[in-house]
């Protein structure tokens, strides 16, 4: 069967590499950030010159140790509590909105 998160992930690599993509499709199927989510990475980025998504590949739980924190990210997977697991995989989720869209240098603007 095809897994919709890979697909999405094909699509968001596309984007990041220039192919045109249509976001308002995309973001049907696939919650990108809201602007406070966009804030938060881009404050990580920002922060840090190591977390330069467009030019150095950094390792999302690197990249999202400021926002999920060090113990979360220091203890073992099977260790960790399912909520601030699922925490994360939305944080990852969004972070690779925010890397693609970042990647095509596209910073978008948020509705009010």
């Amino acid at each position: 069967p095809i897994q919709v998160n890979t697909v999405i992930g094909h699509i968001l690599e596309g984007l990041a590499l220039g192919r045109p993509v249509p976001l308002a499709r995309l973001a049907n199927v696939s919650t990108p950030p809201n602007q406070s989510e966009w804030d938060e990475l881009a404050n990580v980025e920002t922060s840090n010159a190591e977390m330069d998504v467009v030019k150095s590949k950094v390792p999302m739980a690197e990249y999202l140790r400021p926002i999920m924190g060090d113990m979360f990210i220091d203890t073992p997977y099977d260790e960790r509590d399912e909520e601030d697991v699922l925490k994360y995989r939305n944080w990852c989720h969004l972070l690779k909105w925010y890397q693609s869209l970042r990647r095509a240098d596209y910073i978008p603007v948020f509705g009010e």
